[in-house]
Parts: structure tokens; C-alpha cells; sequence
């Protein structure tokens, strides 16, 4: 069982009943009357957020993993644990969905959104965990209708939330490098004890699987542009690149399939195929998300927002040497992107050459002065 008391400063710690060694104390600070933040950390040498969510929390909207982390990239693995509420945007209306009630909220979801990010703010301390608890969930592409003015010519003929975001005020943060385990809880209910207990047994037991028709059948995918129809689409981009009408043009093309295996299983396997810093499984409402990327788009931390683009990437090498001359052709494209990027207050920043599974990339750049909604 955990036990509450009072420290200096008009805050709390939260010390469990654990063998000396095992869990240490760590402050929890009432800064504001917005939001307390009770977490314990305990050192753990192996840490599967798929497995804890299975066996724990097959309820909630998911888990971000980082499968090869690094103090810079991916250093953390997050599950949540445990919603409160949920905020979803769609045919134009902001809805806030708590159990069975469904409230719409009026106005710009922009300005809604801004307002109630600002109310549930966590003040944040040294002491504050990584990921206390917040908003958990995606930002689709076609939010830019309501950003941007622009024509909208693609027919949306998959019905799902443009945003989905939910409340999460329990979780469970990994940190890679210190190999330590942080449970965090915005309740004070929250027993952290008998979490702990209950995240130990979920991390050690079998997996609860369902029965799966089929688990060894293939999963078939089918492009929904041919290749003549995808080939004439680049042609097209280049000429307009040609013309200076664009300098660039992200082409992609949906595969679409059936398979009898469920979602968590597929993530199991392209985690196993294509391990990257950057993997999440996300649970929503008629949409599952299952991705391993190599590529953090953005973050953003005490009002800087810093991006790792893969944009200007090679393929790895068959040998070390042609590793190196790919990284070094990648290094020498800095001096144009640095005067490009130096307008606007983008600030880049070359690091050493990444290695990913399958390729390796090499810049990043910052902007200051951002917050949430602006970003």
C-alpha cells in the first residue's frame, strides 16, 4: 500500500511499502490548483508496453513505444493506462464524450481546444515525470481544412475523426537509458502500490490473446493507384517543381486489405520487421493505428518545437564504407538547407548520421516561441 506525506513547499511524496532500493521517493508538487501529480519510479531491467497493455489495459487508447531508443530520439515508451474523457472532431462539430454522455461544444474546436488544453495544463517541475497524464491520441491530416484555406479536391470516403484526443490521467513511462519504470496518476484514489503490484504481474504473465481464425494466413494488400497512375503523378510533380509553382510533393498511395489477425498482432509483427525509435498502437473508435517510423515529425518542449524529418534520406549501405559515403553526400547538402532554413527563426542543427533499419537520415531544426495551438 502506498502511504501519503507532507514534504516542504506544499507538496506531497509517495512512498510505498517496498524493500529499501526498490522504489524511491518522489516529490509530488501542488505548484496550482490545476493539477496534481502523484508518480513513483522503480528500477526495471525489461519493459514490453505491449504486453502491459494486453494483460492490463486493453481499454485504453493505446501505447507509444521507442524499439531502439537513444538519449535523443525516442528515449521514452508511454502506456496509458487509464481515460477520463475524450474529444473528437468530426463533420464539423467538436464533440467531448464521457462514458455514456456526449456533449457538443460550440464555436472554433481550434479556440475550444486552446482554452481547455490551458485549463488542464501540469504545471511542470524537475520532479515532474516525463508523462504524468494529458491528451493521448491523433491529429489527421485533413485538419489542415481548418487551419488553411485550400482547395479540397480528395474525396473522403472513410468516415473517422479528423482528431480524436483523449483525457489520460494514469500512465506508464519507461525510460530506456536509466532503465527505471515512472507510474503516474492525476487521481490521489489511485492506489501507486497496488498499481505497481498490478503492473509487475501484467509484465510477467502470458499475454491474453484472442482466438484468431487464420493467424498464419498472409495478409494481402492491394494499391489503389496502379503503377502508370502513380508514374504519372511524379511526372506531374515534377513539372510543377520545374515550373516553381512547389519544391516538393509528398505522393503517397493507400494499400487497402483483409486480414483475420487483430490489430495488436500486426503491430507485433512490423515492430519485429522494422524496429524504429518511433511506434505507437492507437485504439480509437473504428480505427485502429499501427506504426514503426524512423521519424519523430515534431515535439515540442518548454516552448521549443524541434522536428526530425526523414525528408532527404538515403538507403543504407551493403557495407559500412557505402554507409559513410551515403552519410557524407547527406552532410553535404547542409550549407543550402542552412540558408534556407535560417529564415523565418528556423533554426537547423546537423547531428551525426542516423542509422535506421533501412536508412539513415541526418538533420533536425528548432522553432521557438511555440506553444500547443499555434504548433
Amino acid at each position: 500500500m502506498a502511504q501519503m506525506r507532507s514534504v516542504p513547499g506544499g507538496g506531497s511524496s509517495v512512498v510505498a511499502d517496498q524493500p529499501p532500493g526498490l522504489m524511491r521517493i518522489v516529490s509530488v508538487f501542488k505548484n496550482t490548483p490545476m493539477k496534481t501529480v502523484f508518480s513513483c519510479t522503480v528500477a526495471l531491467d525489461n519493459f514490453d508496453p505491449l504486453r502491459l497493455y494486453r494483460n492490463l489495459a486493453p481499454g485504453s487508447p493505446g501505447f507509444l513505444q521507442s524499439l531502439n531508443p537513444g538519449p535523443a530520439t525516442g528515449r521514452y515508451s508511454i502506456v496509458a493506462l487509464r481515460t477520463q474523457d475524450r474529444f473528437c472532431l468530426a463533420s464539423g462539430r467538436l464533440t467531448r464524450i464521457a462514458g455514456q454522455t456526449r456533449q457538443m461544444l460550440d464555436g472554433d474546436p481550434f479556440a475550444v481546444l486552446a482554452q481547455i488544453f490551458e485549463e488542464r495544463r501540469i504545471p511542470r517541475t524537475p520532479e515532474t515525470p516525463y508523462f504524468p497524464g494529458g491528451f493521448f491520441g491523433y491529429l489527421g491530416y485533413d485538419l489542415a481544412g481548418w487551419i488553411e484555406d485550400l482547395p479540397r479536391l480528395a474525396y473522403r470516403d472513410i468516415d473517422l475523426p479528423v482528431l480524436c484526443l483523449d483525457w489520460v490521467d494514469v500512465t506508464a513511462t519507461y525510460d530506456h537509458i536509466s532503465r527505471q519504470l515512472t507510474l503516474a496518476s492525476l487521481d490521489p484514489q489511485v492506489d501507486l502500490g497496488e498499481l505497481l503490484t498490478q503492473v509487475r504481474r501484467a509484465l510477467t504473465q502470458p499475454e491474453s490473446r484472442p482466438a484468431t481464425q487464420s493467424r498464419n494466413s498472409p495478409v494481402s494488400m492491394q494499391p489503389e493507384l496502379s503503377q502508370h497512375q502513380f508514374m504519372d503523378l511524379v511526372r506531374r510533380a515534377k513539372k510543377y517543381i520545374a515550373a516553381g509553382d512547389i519544391y516538393q510533393a509528398n505522393l503517397s498511395c493507400r494499400f487497402s486489405g483483409e486480414s483475420s489477425r487483430e490489430g495488436l498482432e500486426l503491430y507485433a509483427m512490423l515492430r519485429r520487421i522494422n524496429p524504429s525509435p518511433f511506434a505507437c498502437y492507437l485504439n480509437f473508435p473504428g480505427v485502429e493505428i499501427i506504426s514503426s517510423s524512423p521519424e519523430r515529425l515534431v515535439s515540442l518542449k518548454e516552448g521549443i518545437a524541434e522536428t526530425r524529418p526523414i525528408a532527404g534520406t538515403r538507403p543504407r549501405g551493403y557495407t559500412p564504407p557505402e554507409d559513410t559515403a551515403l552519410g557524407q553526400a547527406l552532410l553535404d547538402l547542409r550549407r543550402d538547407v542552412e540558408v534556407l532554413a535560417s529564415a523565418g527563426g528556423i533554426e537547423p542543427q546537423f547531428l551525426a548520421i542516423a542509422f535506421h533499419t533501412h536508412l539513415l537520415s541526418g538533420s533536425n531544426a528548432f522553432v521557438k516561441d511555440c506553444n500547443m495551438v499555434s504548433l
